[in-house]
């Protein structure tokens, strides 16, 4: 995985969730992603690219600079442990594989689409995603 990356947080852990769905189901090779239960987040590591506009709704970029000696979102070791409500949906493997920009920026938008045009779910209706 490296040393240098930043970490994209879906604000909304249902539209997180449906983007790493889409991003499996799409075949993109997708890195290390944390659930943040105490913020109801998704949290996708991506490489660290200086100078990278992101500009997604509903997100939050949070940049870890190679100078900086740890990261500033706290992430349990692989396996099923948590730190600070945190725990891995997908976790590190020891490869050197992050999710990329393009890819997770397409996937959101693709996920806030479905979530939108989703039907009622077990007589309940959800709340749409704008």
């Amino acid at each position: 995985m490296g040393d240098t990356f930043d970490v994209i947080r879906v604000l909304n852990q249902r539209l997180g969730q449906t983007a790493l769905e889409d991003l499996r189901r799409n075949e993109v090779p997708v890195g290390p992603v944390l659930l943040n239960r105490p913020r109801r987040a998704v949290e996708f590591l991506i490489p660290f690219v200086r100078g990278l506009e992101w500009d997604i709704r509903d997100t939050e970029r949070i940049t870890r600079r190679p100078e900086e000696a740890l990261p500033r979102v706290k992430m349990p070791i692989p396996g099923p442990l948590t730190v600070d409500g945190r725990s891995w949906l997908v976790a590190p493997d020891g490869g050197q594989i992050l999710t990329t920009p393009a890819h997770l920026a397409t996937a959101i938008r693709r996920a806030r689409r479905t979530l939108r045009d989703a039907p009622a779910v077990a007589g309940r209706h959800l709340s749409p995603i704008t």
